[in-house]
């Protein structure tokens, strides 16, 4: 009887198993044709888009911007966003949707950004460059940003004459949809093939990673294991995951303006952003009067007792963020951690101070919330690290001539990154001023967020867009005219 019964369950077990397997194919099977699908109608959309010059291609470009910043567009959007994915906050995405895709507009159409034909002659050398498109795109975005992302990727895409699928996260595709629709209506406008952008007709792990194969090039903005498919797939790609701001503060710091700046940063949109500031390192000598000074910007303090119970709140068990504290206002977090003070409760974002870097301490990582860590920085070590850019700098000003060097802080990055230094930079929307360097000098944030003339600016909200610069027209569709 046992005999039978073990053959029994054996057999059963087998049945299973291969039920499983044969739905598993099924399934990729129909992942692969639903996405060939897509991929068959994009290239035959870029065929007729290849031939577009550059004026045409930058009046497709401003279409879909147009599509993102029309204010009722926007609102609409924003309002659907916070709805459905429960994150962030709605006056903030309306700013978001319109500032940070009205400054991607400006850099793609400005004069010197060329995508077609012949972009650079170099007459010494005898190289001729040519634009070309990459391909399809294959775009997955976040949950955090599920209008103004995947719309400035896809002006990006376009620039290049490149078709792309947008593949939304399960609580962003309402918000994708919606988008998609007004991008379409902005396209028949100017006479552009409807699917040069698309998305995936489902939110579907299996679709998505299908997308990611059959592309030609992948970008990914989310969760740690979507850039890790993106990553290894073995498509060319540029993946970004978990942002982790940390603002350095030290003596020369204007501590008032900075704390302004830090806490516009860190509340906006309810800290959604991979830019939002997180930490801030502040030099031993200014440490009392910068946290005084965040103090008198909304910030609390917690001590030792609230920074466990916000820290069990955030990370339950010790593991993966919790989503209720999400994102959230920071009356929502203090209700949740079960902070009884009334100046917590009332509190414009919260402090802790650092007890170490890594795993060892979840703080200093992305919090994604109202939630920042501040952390006292003796002087000699930061003053070290300030030296050793400045000396990049000033080598690099010798080398090329320069009396006076300004440049944003990807440059600076990329000039660190060739002397093999590693310090914190700012943000990576700011201009950096660095002027001549009289003995014992030191890097410190610039006095403004509004960019000088031709900087890229500030694209968070609150600081005017265009400061000295040339703002670029917005042009709407014939029907809006």
């Amino acid at each position: 009887m046992g005999v039978k019964s073990t053959g029994q369950v054996t057999a059963e077990g087998t049945n299973a198993a291969g039920d499983e397997i044969e739905a598993a194919s099924a399934r990729e099977a129909d992942a692969d044709n639903t996405i060939a699908e897509l991929v068959s109608r994009a290239r035959a959309a870029m065929e007729v888009f290849k031939d577009y010059d550059q004026e045409r291609v930058d009046e497709v470009v401003r279409a879909v911007a147009w599509a993102i910043i029309k204010r009722e567009n926007a609102e609409e959007l924003a309002r659907l966003a916070v709805e459905y994915t429960g994150l962030g906050k709605y006056e903030d995405k309306v700013n978001k949707n319109r500032r940070k895709s009205l400054g991607t507009l400006r850099d793609l159409v400005d004069s010197s950004a060329r995508s077609v034909g012949v972009i650079e002659v170099d007459e010494e050398k005898g190289i001729t460059k040519i634009a070309k498109p990459v391909g399809v795109v294959a775009a997955v975005t976040p949950s955090t940003n599920p209008a103004a992302t995947p719309a400035d990727k896809t002006m990006m895409a376009l620039k290049g004459r490149n078709a792309i699928i947008i593949a939304p996260s399960p609580k962003g595709a309402s918000t994708c949809t919606l988008l998609l629709r007004y991008i379409h209506e902005e396209l028949s406008k100017v006479g552009a093939p409807l699917d040069l952008v698309q998305a995936l007709p489902r939110v579907d792990k299996e679709l998505a990673h299908e997308l990611m194969k059959q592309a030609d090039f992948v970008t990914v903005t989310g969760s740690a294991n979507n850039v890790h498919a993106g990553q290894t797939l073995g498509t060319p790609n540029a993946c970004v995951g978990a942002g982790n701001v940390v603002s350095v503060v030290d003596a020369t710091a204007d501590i008032e303006e900075a704390a302004c700046k830090i806490r516009t940063s860190k509340t906006f949109d309810y800290g959604t952003s991979c830019s939002n500031d997180n930490s801030v390192v502040i030099e031993a000598p200014v440490y009392e009067e910068m946290v005084e000074a965040l103090k008198r910007e909304g910030g609390y303090l917690c001590n030792d007792e609230e920074r466990a119970l916000l820290g069990e709140a955030l990370w339950p068990d010790g593991g993966k963020r919790s989503g209720e504290t999400l994102c959230k206002a920071p009356s929502v977090i203090a209700e949740v951690v079960g902070l009884e003070n009334l100046e917590a409760r009332e509190a414009s974002f919260f402090m802790v101070e650092g007890k170490g870097v890594g795993e060892e301490d979840p703080f200093s990582g992305e919090k994604l919330g109202y939630l920042r860590k501040i952390e006292e920085a003796g002087g000699m070590v930061l003053e070290g690290v300030c030296f050793y850019i400045l000396d990049s700098i000033a080598r690099l000003r010798a080398e090329n001539g320069w009396d006076n060097l300004v440049t944003n802080s990807a440059k600076l990055a990329n000039i660190i990154a060739a002397h093999k230094f590693n310090p914190i930079l700012r943000r990576t929307e700011e201009c950096v001023e660095v002027a001549p360097l009289p003995e014992g000098s030191s890097v410190r944030e610039r006095g403004d967020h509004r960019g000088r003339a031709g900087g890229r600016g500030d694209r968070r909200g609150g600081c005017p867009l265009f400061d000295g610069g040339v703002q670029p027209e917005v042009r709407p569709g014939p029907l809006d005219r």
